[in-house]
């Protein structure tokens, strides 16, 4: 009888061990899988593709609105930068940098504007400024010496005489209003204007092939530069 008690006491404290064996394994199981879970959590969110993709998109996103706020398109090529001298009757004259397309009015802005004694009257503010050109607002005294001035300063006033064409001005299309000459001579005066400067005087166009002294003579009144 005794030894019946022993058995089954031993057997109770085997079952208990199986017991917390078990319950040990599930709750070690349990909290390895919540582990798993958690590191899998945390990777997804920090993944470097995803960190990458929204920088991107927040790039993308405010350079947008850089674009909107300037008002410019990136897709737009930068204009040329040129380098023009403005002088005479501004409040800083100086060699200023501008963009290709400026008009001599932007210049006179850059050199801080006009003083009291400029001669606004005599220039043609709407008029595209070139790169190395010398830009000379004029005063009283300028006006009354005129002729004493350089070509590329009487250009840089604008017509001398409304309806004449400037010879250092005028593009193709311009130049091709005047008697006799085409698109091919309009060009030629345009690529000599380029490569060698401004006329000094309307007789420097024979020195263009094609146009002769009786071109010139033809549409001489029809000149200013």
């Amino acid at each position: 009888m005794k030894l019946k008690l022993e058995k089954e006491k031993i057997r109770t404290w085997i079952f208990l061990g199986i017991g917390v064996l078990l319950l040990v394994f599930l709750l070690y199981n349990q909290y390895s899988n919540h582990s798993v879970n958690e590191n899998i959590i945390e990777e997804s969110l920090t993944e470097p593709g995803q960190q990458t993709g929204g920088n991107v998109q927040n790039t993308g996103s405010e350079a947008n609105k850089e674009s909107a706020v300037s008002g410019k398109n990136n897709d737009q090529p930068d204009l040329k930068t040129i380098l023009v001298h403005v002088t005479g009757e501004v409040r800083a004259p100086g060699v200023y940098e501008l963009e290709s397309g400026d008009r001599i009015i932007d210049a006179v802005h850059r050199a801080g504007g006009e003083t009291f004694a400029a001669e606004m009257d005599f220039i043609n503010l709407a008029a595209e400024i070139r790169d190395g050109q010398k830009i000379v607002i004029p005063g009283p005294d300028d006006i009354a010496d005129k002729d004493m001035l350089l070509p590329e300063e009487k250009s840089s006033w604008g017509p001398e005489d409304e309806g004449l064409i400037n010879i250092n001005q005028a593009g193709q299309e311009e130049l091709q209003e005047l008697s006799g000459i085409g698109r091919v001579r309009a060009q030629d005066i345009v690529e000599y204007r380029t490569e060698q400067g401004p006329f000094s005087s309307p007789d420097e166009l024979t020195q263009i092939p094609g146009i002769g002294s009786k071109t010139l003579d033809s549409i001489r009144d029809e000149l200013t530069y």
